[in-house]
């Protein structure tokens, strides 16, 4: 049985659509988890196997981790995009 992270957000945020600062920093919580978790990942798998990894692509691996971020967020939280729909209730 697999979990999937967005599933779970949206269920929590469908469960206390009422409290909406509550879903909102619990989705920036996540996000910003998202981001430190797979960007020290990648820079520290980077360090551990010696990996000929530039700048360049340094940048981009954190790119990827802020994209996954923002990607499994988005439709809860209101750091990224403040003119929500949800908001507008």
């Amino acid at each position: 049985m697999a979990f999937h992270l967005e599933d779970i957000l949206t269920a929590f945020t469908e469960k206390y659509r009422k409290n909406k600062v509550l879903t909102s920093c619990l989705a920036e919580a996540t996000g910003t988890f998202l981001l430190v978790f797979f960007g020290l990942g990648f820079t520290a798998n980077a360090v551990l196997v010696n990996a000929p990894i530039d700048l360049f692509g340094g940048a981009f691996l954190w790119g990827l981790a802020l994209t996954l971020g923002i990607y499994v967020t988005a439709s809860i939280s209101t750091g990224t995009c403040p003119d929500r729909e949800w908001e507008k209730e």
